[in-house]
């Protein structure tokens, strides 16, 4: 194992214990308006491409991200490189009583799972903790395993232009986050999805954060 992933291990081996608590306090006090929610207006979306498809959750992490989505007759696979927080995960889904999802742990840069298999596939908060390098051979990933025409949500941060959201923000990625995450904001994703091979459809602005929806081409 490289030194990359052994680092984002031990990271999340030991925030596993804290993530669901810090994460559950943070949204319910920043994401408070249901129009701007991110996570809503994500499941929103992916309820609205049907049913009876085949969903991959990139970095899935505690399963948040997942369990939103699964009051729809969808499949649901959430992959993660940390067992601690699929453990999390796995609990949440076993007390929710939640059928359709499936947590498996699994290295993104190379998944376990053939070319063109899933019809959606999403990345929730996971892709500003990678450095610019790993989150596009991640991403070229996510392409070779989406099927042509299949679609791509990426649900990450981006900048806020609210007064007092944008100082807490501002305040929150420097206590959490490397500088790479300041450059993260600035990405062109129109153009690095491109490069890729997916077409950009559209980016809905939320609270502090972005959904950025593509097609595979």
């Amino acid at each position: 194992m490289d030194t990359n992933a052994e680092l984002m291990l031990k990271k999340y081996k030991m925030f596993s214990i804290i993530y669901d608590n810090i994460f559950d306090i943070f949204e319910k006090i920043v994401f408070v308006e249901k129009d701007k929610n991110p996570r809503l207006l994500l499941s929103k979306k992916i309820q609205e491409e049907g049913e009876g498809l085949d969903i991959l959750d990139v970095c899935s992490g505690t399963g948040k991200g997942s369990i939103s989505i699964a009051d729809t007759n969808n499949k649901i696979i959430g992959i993660d490189i940390s067992p601690h927080m699929l453990a999390l995960a796995n609990k949440k889904k076993y007390k929710l009583k939640i059928e359709n999802i499936s947590f498996m742990e699994m290295d993104v840069r190379k998944m376990d799972f053939p070319s063109d298999k899933f019809d959606i596939e999403m990345v929730s908060f996971g892709l500003h903790e990678m450095e610019y390098e790993l989150m596009t051979v991640v991403l070229k990933e996510m392409h070779r395993t989406l099927r042509r025409g299949g679609k791509l949500f990426i649900l990450d941060y981006a900048t806020e232009d609210r007064f007092i959201l944008k100082q807490i923000y501002s305040i929150y990625l420097k206590l959490s986050y490397p500088e790479h995450v300041r450059k993260f904001l600035e990405y062109d994703w129109n153009q690095i999805l491109m490069d890729i091979g997916f077409h950009m459809e559209g980016i809905q602005k939320c609270t502090i954060s972005q959904i950025i929806c593509a097609t595979k081409l």
